[in-house]
């Protein structure tokens, strides 16, 4: 059974509930932005059960507000934004860092074990590691993770 979403979340109008979550298992007000650079605006959207905010680098599931480091919120964000796609460690190095320095990618590494901890609740979203090449964000519809 799928947990069910914050009430809280539609009566402040972050999103409205229209029929089931569809197949994507993504919900978001507006397009996606692609982002320019550190800082860029994006709404906030539905990944799984999990109300992610780029803006203010929140999670909530459950009603449970849970706040990220900037970089993780730019690391989740670029793995948002390439669902279900493979997003190349070199990128987000890149994007994140500035650099693929050996230290940066261990840092990589580490925020991506934080993320994988802060998304643990829902257990419609995985990141899946791709040895050597980059994680890939998933939401499962059925619930389920692999």
């Amino acid at each position: 059974m799928d947990p069910p979403l914050c009430p809280s979340l539609v009566e402040r109008g972050v999103y409205t509930l229209e029929g089931d979550i569809p197949s994507s298992g993504l919900i978001h007000p507006t397009p996606l932005p692609t982002r320019e650079g550190q800082g860029g605006g994006s709404s906030p959207f539905l990944l799984g059960h999990t109300l992610f905010n780029p803006n203010l680098a929140t999670i909530e599931y459950a009603g449970r507000r849970q706040h990220l480091t900037v970089r993780q919120s730019d690391i989740l964000l670029l793995l948002a934004q390439d669902l279900g796609s493979i997003v190349e460690r070199d990128f987000i190095l890149e994007r994140v860092w500035g650099n693929a320095s050996y230290a940066n990618s261990l840092a990589l590494n580490v925020q991506i074990s934080y993320l994988r901890h802060l998304l643990a609740a829902d257990n419609t979203l995985a990141i899946t590691s791709l040895k050597k090449r980059g994680y890939v964000l998933e939401v499962k519809t059925d619930g389920l993770k692999r």
